[in-house]
């Protein structure tokens, strides 16, 4: 009977932009993006059909970041995003800012195994961070930064 090591959701690490060392510290949660590849219809008199198209679409990787008291991931992520697209002047700089990242999966007995590279990265989305009075609820305080890319590769790590 083959006995497994199952995938543990807390065994990861990310490396970002240089200039992001906070953010990947205070990373909670990331998402293993899948992707689709497209499909093309094909017309036929009594019925259309699927057919392997030529475009793959990625999702994006979505990262859940712990919020610091000083707002320094939030802020490593506003000032990457307004380096490419000032607020004040509207200069758009794109590609000084875009960046490769590296999320390493690790085994339960903490060794890597899998390297996933995503290309050409750019941070698309910062979330909102929503504060509120309540004795209810003092949790951390967590915001999402979701990153677009043009593709990923995924290298198994040989032990």
């Amino acid at each position: 009977m083959a006995v497994y090591d199952w995938l543990k959701s807390v065994n990861f690490n990310i490396i970002l932009h240089p200039d992001s060392r906070k953010l990947e510290f205070m990373v909670q949660e990331v998402n293993i993006p899948g992707f689709t590849l497209g499909d093309v219809m094909i017309g036929h008199p009594a019925q259309s059909f699927h057919h392997i198209g030529d475009n793959i679409t990625w999702n994006p990787l979505v990262l859940t970041i712990l919020c610091d008291e000083d707002l320094e991931a939030y802020l490593e992520c506003y000032n990457l995003i307004t380096k490419t697209k000032n607020p004040r002047t509207a200069e758009l700089v794109i590609d000084v800012i875009k960046f490769d990242a590296i999320l390493m999966i690790t085994t339960n007995k903490m060794n890597y195994n899998y390297e996933f590279f995503f290309r050409d990265c750019w941070i698309f989305d910062l979330s909102d961070l929503r504060v509120a009075v309540s004795e209810e609820d003092a949790s951390p305080i967590t915001f999402n930064v979701t990153i677009y890319y043009d593709y990923f590769d995924v290298r198994k790590i040989e032990k």
